[in-house]
């Protein structure tokens, strides 16, 4: 997940449409704003900051990219256009890039931008459940 290249739109970028259960209409884009909500990462790497303030505990422990807000929004954005197959929003992928995520709004408060992975990890867990019709919630 290190690579620079998936950082980067690609040629033809654009997201399908698919059911949302929270508001996402304060942002633009398919999925009722949640695309424009995932967008709002723009890699700037504050997530990625070792010390000061609570930033994304998950990715202090493990210091692998895939585990900060803008690894999991990186792996949200390819999911949402395509470019991780057909079938990635609700992949045992995208289970396991979000699990780590504790849903401390750290993210929220701290980035630039406000990316909030707490209530996209939520919104992820309901189209998997929508989709699975799966019995029990990922952690």
């Amino acid at each position: 997940m290190d690579a620079r290249d998936l950082f980067r739109y690609a040629p033809g970028y654009q997201v399908k449409d698919f059911p949302t259960k929270l508001d996402w209409k304060a942002w633009s884009g398919a999925a009722n704003g949640f695309q424009g909500a995932v967008e709002m990462c723009n890699n700037n790497g504050a997530c990625r900051k070792l010390v000061g303030g609570v930033m994304c505990p998950s990715f202090r422990i493990t210091g692998d990219e895939k585990d900060s807000t803008r690894g999991r929004a990186n792996i949200l954005r390819l999911a949402m256009s395509g470019q991780l197959g057909p079938d990635a929003m609700t992949s045992n992928h995208m289970e396991e890039s979000l699990k780590l995520c504790v849903s401390c709004k750290a993210c929220k408060r701290e980035c630039p931008t406000g990316v909030d992975m707490s209530s996209m990890k939520i919104e992820i867990n309901a189209l998997r459940l929508l989709r699975t019709r799966s019995p029990y919630m990922i952690g």
